[in-house]
């Protein structure tokens, strides 16, 4: 059984990424992924002392093991957030998702680990997720403008090979990335700008201080 990526295989960890762990610094990010890398690269950038600690391998979690496929939106979708708080706050979440996507990309094309700026899609192999999908489109489209192509069984093969899928959504703005690249690739500068970076460090308690919190 296969149990390290083919992500790793192709761009392998850096030798010498983890250092010991400080008594004191002035910023501590917990969890090593593209979030907290992304955080200390930026902080080490303006010249702040910060520390990286993560429970297992530094960008050793999903951050570098993904699926590399990259565009706006949340987990949810964003009719649920639409339900939830309305839609003033669903148009703030949603820029953001966009937002995001774009430091992604950023960052990616930073570290040459875009692969792919064709799009993306969603497939369904049947006529209920053909119906799903013109719903989801006509939804997103009219709420966020967003341009989404269903494509029937005769076009599916724009997006994707073989005969499985009868059915897909295709989203223009979405792209790829090789995430192992672009998380090792922000460990490894966030290193060499003075960030660092601390593994096998799990984050159990935090107590505030006088002078700030332990």
């Amino acid at each position: 059984m296969k149990t390290v990526p083919f992500w790793v295989d192709d761009f392998p960890r850096p030798e010498g990424l983890p250092s010991d762990l400080p008594t004191e610094t002035e910023y501590l990010v917990i969890g090593s992924g593209l979030t907290g890398l992304t955080c200390a690269l930026r902080l080490a950038g303006a010249g702040r002392e910060v520390t990286v600690i993560d429970a297992g391998e530094i960008a050793g979690g999903a951050s570098s093991m993904n699926g590399g496929m990259v565009s706006p939106d949340v987990k949810a979708g964003m009719r649920a957030v639409m339900t939830s708080f309305g839609p003033e706050v669903a148009s703030q979440v949603w820029a953001s998702t966009v937002r995001a996507t774009e430091l992604v990309r950023e960052l990616a094309r930073r570290f040459d680990a875009l692969v792919s700026e064709a799009g993306l899609a969603a497939l369904g192999t049947g006529e209920r997720h053909l119906k799903v999908f013109a719903e989801m489109a006509r939804w997103y489209g009219e709420q966020f403008g967003t341009e989404w192509e269903v494509l029937e069984p005769a076009r599916v093969g724009e997006v994707v090979g073989g005969d499985h899928f009868r059915a897909a959504m295709f989203e223009p703005e979405g792209f790829g990335v090789q995430p192992a690249k672009l998380a090792f690739g922000l460990a490894k500068a966030g290193k060499d700008t003075g960030a660092v970076l601390v593994d096998q460090c799990e984050a159990t308690d935090m107590e505030e201080t006088s002078h700030g919190s332990s």
